[in-house]
């Protein structure tokens, strides 16, 4: 059962790798958090690879610094490049999420932004923490100086894009319920005055019927029925130029458009130690 156990903890990194097994023995059988172990002049990172969608998993990514200075990763090839690569794919899909909040309008689009951006953003946080770990634990290689602004760029631009896309969707979700809020006004008043003229007419109407108050007018039987369609037709005109003055009023509707706040710098610059 052991052996199993330590056979589980090994597969996470190629077999070929030559790690002190003090640094073996601190892995589990998954991953785990991004961080940085080092032991007897070896670095290890252990990093994510970058989250699809929004993914809670995590697939992991590891990268050996050797005691010569050389590197190797466990899926991205075997120099100092593979970590440039493993940054450039956060990269990539931070332009493309940046992308969608350009042209986003409504408080649907900002939310799949926000619901892919979330995982991203926690991702970058803690990848910086690790690098910036790894390069406080090995100084004399400053080409982790560039990976590690890099990724602090990474992490600030995706915190950036969070802000601006929260802000776009309540100020979406603000201008869709004024909208609203319009329109139930219009609405209220409409049936006010509906209710104005079924006040005035309604007790007419009802007299009317009950005491049947119809006066001769001397062309119940001349020109049948053009005479009653007549009426009628009157009375679906009269009926129509009512409404139209009484319940068309036009509305201005503020249209709902996007946040218009200027875009902010999401490229921070770092200065080296």
């Amino acid at each position: 059962m052991q052996s199993e156990k330590a056979a589980n903890l090994i597969s996470l990194l190629p077999s070929e790798w030559e790690l002190p097994q003090a640094i073996r023995r601190r892995l589990g059988q998954q991953a785990g958090r991004q961080r940085c172990m080092s032991a007897e002049n070896h670095l290890l990172l252990v990093l994510h690879e970058p989250p699809t969608g929004s993914e809670i998993s995590f697939t992991g990514r590891f990268f050996w610094r050797k005691p010569d200075g050389s590197w190797s990763s466990s899926t991205l090839g075997d120099t100092i490049d593979s970590l440039d690569q493993h940054l450039d794919e956060f990269d990539d899909l931070l332009d493309r999420l940046e992308e969608k909040e350009i042209i986003a309008r409504t408080a649907d689009e900002y939310f799949s932004i926000i619901d892919e951006l979330i995982p991203l953003h926690r991702s970058a946080e803690n990848m910086y923490l690790a690098i910036q770990s790894a390069r406080e634990s090995q100084p004399e290689d400053f080409r982790l100086i560039d990976c590690r602004d890099q990724a602090y760029e990474i992490s600030r631009s995706s915190d950036l894009l969070l802000n601006d896309c929260k802000a776009a969707m309540d100020y979406a979700i603000a201008k869709r319920t004024e909208e609203q809020a319009l329109y139930s006004f219009e609405l209220a008043a409409s049936a006010n005055r509906m209710n104005t003229l079924i006040a005035i007419f309604l007790p007419l109407a009802t007299l009317s019927s009950i005491f049947g108050m119809n006066l001769g007018h001397g062309f119940e039987n001349q020109l049948q029925p053009f005479g009653f369609l007549g009426v009628i037709i009157c009375g679906l005109i009269l009926g129509l130029a009512l409404k139209y003055l009484l319940l068309n009023k036009p509305v201005e509707v503020p249209k709902i458009d996007a946040f218009d706040a200027p875009v902010l710098n999401r490229k921070p610059s770092v200065s080296d130690d």
